[in-house]
This record gives structure tokens, sequence and C-alpha cells, in this order.
């Protein structure tokens, strides 16, 4: 009798925004390399207002007051970070605005929050848009990119674990 393995499904994460990726491990806030893995959007290259759309299904476990930052927990159990920026936490919510709230389900391709870049360019606060994975069961997973680097699609494959 023989027994098969049953191959463990890909878990794809979109892009919650345009831009270019950036490995955790050259952000200027090492913490989030700490965390687990994933990778960063840079959006420099943009001005005004940019939506931040969910990067996978789940719920929002949870919503920061100051809308800088949202933890989506997976039916599966694979729990999202995602961060706008970096230092934004000390903005107290300027150049945030979001419809969502803590404990609702969300759909991949879900508007999360909209920034305001050029305030985050004032205030000179990194605007980086950063996704990590961090439960324990995936935080040391290696993560197959599936975007160009350099030009990163909204709600398009960013990568998988």
């Amino acid at each position: 009798m023989l027994f098969f393995k049953k191959k463990k499904e890909a878990i794809v994460l979109n892009a919650p925004c345009n831009g270019k990726i950036v490995q955790l491990d050259k952000l200027s806030d090492i913490a989030f390399n700490l965390l687990g893995v994933g990778c960063a959007v840079n959006v420099d290259k943009f001005k005004g207002k940019i939506d931040i759309y969910s990067p996978i299904d789940g719920e929002l476990v949870t919503v920061f007051p100051t809308k800088h930052a949202y933890g989506i927990k997976t039916n599966n159990g694979v729990e999202v970070l995602i961060h706008i920026g970096i230092d934004t936490v000390n903005l107290n919510g300027a150049g945030f605005d979001s419809p969502c709230k803590q404990g609702t389900k969300i759909k991949q391709g879900q508007l999360l929050a909209t920034v305001d870049l050029d305030l985050l360019k004032s205030k000179k606060v990194q605007s980086d848009v950063i996704l990590v994975i961090t439960d324990e069961t995936h935080k040391e997973a290696k993560i197959k990119f599936l975007a160009d680097a350099n030009n990163v699609e909204v709600n398009k494959p960013l990568f998988e674990i």
C-alpha cells in the first residue's frame, strides 16, 4: 500500500498597492525583519493619496487606532501584518483614513486604508507598505516572489509561502 503525503497548498498574498519590492532586511527599521517573513512595497515615486488593499482573505484581528497597521488572520491560521510606513504611529492617525473595523471579515482586494503620501513626505516619514507573515507556523517559511521587483501591481500576486 502506498501513502501519499498531501501537498501543502501555497498561500498567496497580493500586492496591497503599486510600487517596487524592498526586502525586509533593507528597511531602516530592522524590527520588521525579526517579526517574520515578507517584504515591503516602496511607494516613493507616487504623490497624493493612494489606496492600500488587503493582500489576503481573513478576519481583521487588529486595526490600530492610528489606521497605519492591520493584522489579518486567515481561516487556515496564517497571520499577516500590514504596516504602512515606518514611525507612522507618531502621526497619531494624520494622513490615514480607513473604513475597516477590528473583528470584521475582509476579502483580498478590499480597501484597507487611504494614505496621504504628501503628508508623510512633509513629516519626513518613510511610506513603505510592509507585509509580514507573523504566525509561528509560517514565521520562517521561504517566500517565492511572483511580481516583478521593480513593477509591483496592486491586487496582483506579490509572493507565496
